[in-house]
């Protein structure tokens, strides 16, 4: 494994993509929100638990997609040093990207179901 002390343009490379990556969690948050809060209502209906389950979702979703944000700053530093960072950040961006697209046609198959 090779390493290397990188410059300040590599860094703003980096902490870019990095960008990018906290904009794909958002992207899939939104995408999922929409699929929670639809799903939600039409399994359990307009209860209470409904009201308690959707929320609980959104958390749960909100931490983990922090867990991988968080990962991806530190993933992506690493793999700077070592001269792998389109691997690295493909590595990410792409598994965020299917979810985010199975989450919007998860979203629309629903709607389409309710009428």
């Amino acid at each position: 494994m090779r390493t290397h002390e990188p410059t300040g343009p590599q860094y703003l490379v980096c902490y870019g993509l990095f960008v990018c990556v906290l904009g794909l969690s958002v992207a899939v948050f939104f995408a999922w929100q929409g699929v929670f809060d639809v799903g939600t209502q039409r399994i359990l209906g307009n209860v209470h638990t409904a009201r308690v389950v959707y929320p609980a979702l959104c958390l749960a979703m909100g931490v983990a997609l922090l867990a991988v944000v968080m990962a991806g700053e530190y993933a992506l530093r690493k793999a700077l040093e070592r001269g792998r960072l389109r691997r690295r950040f493909l590595s990410f961006a792409v598994p965020l990207v299917v979810i985010a697209v199975v989450g919007v046609l998860a979203h629309e198959a629903f709607l389409l179901t309710l009428g």
